[in-house]
């Protein structure tokens, strides 16, 4: 699958839960966070279905731990042959009160989310749900494409913009944690694949990626990683540092809901 039609995805992922949060909202009714990521990966799946390059795997976690834990999502796209870049995503949904519940950058989510940044190099950030009626200006990326507001229905903010979030709020007249006073410091979903960073972020190999994988269970049946088979790699030769990053996982306790990976070489 090209570039340019995988940004077409993402693209109308985003434009799906905007619509799907300003429906909701109009008769006032919050939208789950859960049917918004299970949405999302129904779109993956069905995708999947006829490219080989796109892949999900599912974590067995129980409704009373995802009560808890809320959704977790890993997304792991190959920008370089070999080379995947490691997005670990902690949703957060727009209520219809137009605030993001339990945003904090103090509490248990982000410092898990801390943690494993530490430990593990990965990518980390929340995925905000957003839609707001009435609200559909015109955005330029810094590659200078245009896109419309409603490509913020997923949009990642990572931890450093909400600290940074946290200490610029007294500036603001609307109430700290709603849409408009977050959306400077979203990114769409859309950049990650349209306009990917620019900013050094750590690589993992196709290997560690395989053997990082052993531990969920695959919900498609394409031919991703062709010949893999999890137990093949019982004896994993990696380096120590990504030996201890498969602990580390459940160290923090970062159980991923759902893992999509996506091939763009």
């Amino acid at each position: 699958m090209s570039t340019i039609s995988l940004c077409n995805v993402f693209e109308n992922i985003s434009s799906m839960v905007w619509n799907k949060i300003v429906k909701d909202h109009n008769v006032k009714i919050n939208t789950e966070e859960e049917s918004v990521t299970k949405d999302i990966i129904v779109e993956f799946r069905t995708l999947a279905e006829t490219n080989t390059n796109i892949g999900i795997w599912a974590n067995k976690v129980s409704k009373k731990a995802e009560a808890i834990v809320g959704s977790d999502i890993n997304i792991i796209i190959e920008y370089q042959k070999e080379n995947f870049v490691w997005f670990a995503l902690q949703a957060k949904i727009l209520n219809f009160n137009q605030k993001y519940a339990q945003l904090s950058y103090s509490d248990n989510q982000s410092q898990k989310l801390e943690k494993l940044k530490l430990i593990t190099k990965c990518t980390v950030g929340f995925l905000f749900y957003s839609g707001v009626s009435n609200s559909m200006n015109q955005m330029t990326d810094r590659c200078g494409n245009t896109f419309l507001e409603s490509q913020f229905g997923c949009s990642i903010v990572s931890l450093q913009s909400l600290r940074q979030f946290k200490l610029d709020k007294i500036n603001f007249s609307r109430p700290a944690g709603d849409y408009l006073s977050l959306r400077q410091y979203m990114i769409p979903f859309r950049n990650i694949v349209c306009c990917p960073p620019e900013i050094p972020i750590q690589y993992f190999s196709g290997m560690e990626i395989k053997k990082f994988l052993g531990s969920f269970e695959k919900i498609d049946t394409n031919a991703l990683f062709p010949h893999y088979e999890y137990e093949d790699y019982s004896n994993f030769k990696g380096s120590d540092d990504f030996r201890e990053l498969l602990v580390s996982t459940k160290k923090v306790e970062w159980t991923s809901d759902f893992t999509i990976v996506i091939r763009l070489q």
